[in-house]
């Protein structure tokens, strides 16, 4: 064969058995160069073979074979943004399950998975200071540690980024070693700070400012620390090496802005605000759409809500189609979402949704529409829990060993 043309009179299963050989993002290249190509890399069964090369040839699907889009398949199983949810109930089973699909191969891959906003923090907790459970030894806290950076940061800085990433363990014995740990990490980071001359001396004023933090934040202190004894008490630790201005600036800082974990900030609004971010509503056709009033820190306001499969939007006005994607706010439906249907304080014309953390109680304009938006809302979560559950039994259900025939393939989004 001396010739282009040549090649192309190869049989199509030949074809399939050189294409399966490379990287599916590789495809996308090769599909432009003609229709035979283009034909040739949308097959189905080239996408079967992927599917099978990747997860093992008895790998579970969420639908019977016939009725499967091979390609939507393996790109919705290799996209770790659908293992959130079985995440947020389940992180042991969660990360055998990623280990077992070959998405996460190192300590960084998982470590940047468990930096998704929004994961529950107590399992990333669990996950961290546990690591054996998911086949990892005891580095894998001190390599999260290091990919936060705190190279050249103030400590002060530091700590709000460890907190707002790792969150803050309840228990005692859980923050004093999470905290410890954190001290070593930014010692090792900036160990010329000519403040510090020990992961230890860090971890004394680590432990003093998140005491300080609680005693100005929290609601029942009373008593508020004054920076003066904030200072007196610090600067009897031993070997630190601190001015009297520079923990005065600590103190100050701490008093002007409390260290807080993701989610845990006030809200100036119930509803979820996204002002620097708009939805990919894509995929998000309007299922329902009306006034609805909703509670604010002024009372009830009048706003426009439409339903999407994923998302209650809220708007202060009737939006243009190509507006709808930034909402003033939004409810996003989880697994555990539920809906209230009785009604609220007597009045039928009331429900609630209630997420993992917040209720948000809505009412509608008059009885027809309250029982229109339970119809709606209802199936829109229904249909939501049972995706989840065809996700859930693809994830958990197979095989927890990893299959001898399936050859590793670069995971791609």
């Amino acid at each position: 064969m001396n010739s282009h043309s040549d090649l192309l009179q190869l049989p199509e299963e030949l074809w399939m058995d050189i294409l399966v050989l490379l990287q599916p993002r590789e495809l996308g290249t090769l599909s432009v160069t003609n229709k035979f190509f283009h034909r040739l890399t949308e097959e189905p069964s080239l996408w079967q073979r992927y599917y099978w090369l990747q997860f093992g040839h008895n790998a579970r699907t969420r639908y019977q074979e016939d009725q499967i889009n091979w390609k939507a398949e393996y790109y919705w199983r290799i996209d770790p943004r659908n293992r959130i949810e079985l995440f947020q109930e389940m992180p042991v089973r969660c990360i055998k399950s990623m280990l077992k699909d070959r998405l996460i191969n190192s300590q960084e891959e998982l470590i940047r998975f468990l930096q998704t906003p929004g994961l529950n923090r107590n399992n990333i907790y669990q996950i961290l200071v546990r690591p054996q459970q998911v086949n990892f030894d005891e580095s894998l806290l001190e390599c999260y540690l290091k990919m936060l950076g705190f190279e050249n940061m103030s400590l002060v800085d530091a700590l709000r980024k460890f907190v707002w990433n790792f969150g803050m363990p309840r228990d005692q014995g859980g923050m004093r070693y999470t905290l410890r740990k954190f001290s070593e990490s930014y010692f090792s980071a900036n160990p010329n700070s000519g403040i510090f001359s020990s992961g230890e001396e860090v971890y004394l004023l680590v432990y003093s400012i998140i005491m300080l933090n609680t005693d100005l934040h929290h609601p029942g202190v009373k008593l508020k620390m004054q920076c003066k004894s904030f200072v007196g008490a610090v600067q009897v630790i031993e070997g630190l090496n601190a001015s009297e201005e520079y923990l005065k600036s600590i103190y100050y800082s701490i008093q002007n802005e409390e260290i807080c974990e993701e989610g845990k900030l006030p809200y100036d609004v119930l509803l979820k605000s996204i002002s620097k971010h708009k939805l990919d509503l894509s995929d998000q056709p309007v299922v329902h759409s009306g006034w609805l009033k909703v509670k604010h820190w002024m009372g009830l306001k009048k706003r426009w809500f439409i339903l999407t499969p994923n998302y209650l939007m809220c708007y202060k006005k009737k939006p243009f189609e190509s507006s709808m994607n930034s909402p003033s706010g939004y409810i996003e439906f989880k697994y555990d979402t539920q809906l209230h249907k009785p009604a609220l304080n007597g009045n039928s014309q009331n429900f609630a949704i209630e997420s993992r953390s917040h209720i948000y109680t809505l009412t509608a304009v008059n009885e027809r529409d309250a029982q229109e938006w339970l119809n709606a809302l209802s199936e829109s979560i229904l249909k939501l829990k049972a995706a989840t559950d065809l996700a859930w039994n693809v994830f958990l259900l197979d095989s927890e060993e990893v299959p001898s025939s399936a050859v590793p393939l670069e995971p791609e989004i």
